[in-house]
């Protein structure tokens, strides 16, 4: 997967969690790891930040259009 190519992540959840941790607290808590779900959706948001959006926070790219004419 990309996203975890680009944090350097491999298959072990708890890296996961504890980049997630690292990377968003205090705003958010990952307790447990019940949690890992969610700290990779984050995680995968901040990669999708990371490299699909300008300086400007703009997408790089024609918006996915999810309705057929």
């Amino acid at each position: 997967q990309m996203w975890k190519a680009h944090f350097g992540l491999g298959r072990d959840k708890h890296k996961s969690l504890a980049m997630a941790r690292a990377t968003f607290a205090p705003h958010f808590q990952f307790s447990k790891l019940a949690d890992d779900g969610v700290a990779e959706a984050a995680l995968i948001a901040l990669w999708y930040h990371d490299t699909k959006t300008d300086t400007e926070g703009h997408d790089r790219e024609t918006p996915l259009r999810l309705c057929a004419d």
